[in-house]
């Protein structure tokens, strides 16, 4: 038995639902990363990572055309509207939270969000579950509604893309059905 596996055990004892949909969001988030970077989106030499932004910059007009008829994904985005997840910051050798200035204008409604912010929402939301330096699932209900938005900003994603999703599906066929249609309500 490994050294993790008692403190593991208390804290599925513990969040046995939470954890169970973090696992998802984790397996699903690094399948999209390996179907970006497969299908080209891909940045870096020695170095290789998915390349977000240029997945980003080219779908982003059609994201926005797909989001105005869909109440799944106009919901997900509202929740990361309305709390973005902070980014972790160190001043003055404290770790810290805090909101870009581009979260806090898209929060007053001074901004729209837009899929390039969308993505690094996402990515933030997920680098502060699996990186942060807080205790894990803090504001379980505000957790919850992220890891639901982000399967659903993802599903949506993943249709924006036939190569990508094809790369995300290889050896999961069943998962061909369209994930973010027009009149969708559920992702």
């Amino acid at each position: 038995m490994h050294p993790f596996r008692h403190w593991l055990d208390e804290i599925a004892s513990q969040e046995s639902a939470t954890l169970q949909l973090a696992k998802e969001f984790f397996v699903i988030f690094s399948r999209f990363e390996y179907a970006l970077k497969q299908a080209g989106f891909v940045r870096g030499n020695n170095h290789v990572q998915p390349d977000w932004n240029r997945f980003a910059e080219q779908y982003g007009e059609v994201f926005g055309n797909r989001a105005q008829n869909n109440q799944s994904v106009r919901e997900a985005i509202r929740c990361f509207r309305q709390e973005p997840p902070r980014r972790q910051v160190l001043r003055s050798g404290q770790l810290g939270w805090e909101h870009t200035q581009e979260d806090q204008q898209i929060m007053r409604g001074e901004r729209e969000p837009t899929l390039p912010w969308l993505t690094i929402m996402v990515r933030r939301f997920r680098n502060n579950l699996f990186h942060g330096s807080k205790k894990m699932f803090d504001d379980r209900h505000r957790d919850l509604d992220l890891l639901e938005a982000s399967f659903v900003l993802l599903g949506c994603w993943l249709d924006l893309d036939e190569n990508v999703k094809r790369r995300f599906i290889i050896g999961r066929e069943r998962l061909s059905v369209d994930l973010c249609s027009a009149d969708s309500t559920t992702a």
